[in-house]
């Protein structure tokens, strides 16, 4: 890589990009599948599209560009495991299983919110670290929390 393309890459979580993320986010809660179109067109919707389309809206708002959609396996490949007391907006918390939710809003140290596609309700679900699910299930199951490095997003020429 050269240093002018290394210049190009910004930092993940600039205060814009996170503002961005929150704002895409929240227009995917409580949204039916059928109704969510991706640029790849693969008519199918799950976690590493949601969270493709939320990067993508989240980078132009911020007036970056994405580095584009990846399969769940490899998007997963493009991050960095971070502390449970250092997660910010666009985190992704990743089970054991494999599924992941995106941190979507922060309000306080162990006070988040979170979204991911649900397959089994056929909806793009949101909830928060206050949430019975939160205790029963993910948490329960966690691998841990990721987060997309510098690499992912560029600045605009």
């Amino acid at each position: 890589m050269t240093s002018a393309e290394d210049e190009s890459q910004v930092e993940p979580h600039s205060k814009a990009l996170e503002n961005g993320i929150t704002a895409a986010a929240e227009r995917y809660f409580d949204i039916p599948l059928g109704r969510i179109k991706t640029r790849e067109g693969t008519g199918v919707i799950d976690n590493s599209h949601l969270f493709n389309l939320i990067y993508r809206e989240a980078a132009e708002q911020a007036g970056l560009r994405y580095l584009g959609y990846a399969p769940m396996k490899k998007l997963l490949q493009r991050t960095t495991e971070v502390a449970s007391d250092d997660v910010r907006v666009g985190d992704l918390l990743v089970l054991k299983n494999g599924l992941a939710a995106m941190i979507c809003r922060y309000e306080q140290r162990d006070k988040y919110h979170l979204i991911y596609v649900s397959q089994r309700r056929q909806r793009v679900i949101a909830f928060n670290t206050g949430n019975l699910v939160w205790e029963v299930y993910w948490l329960k199951n966690m691998k841990g929390f990721y987060r997309l490095t510098r690499y992912n997003f560029f600045s605009n020429p």
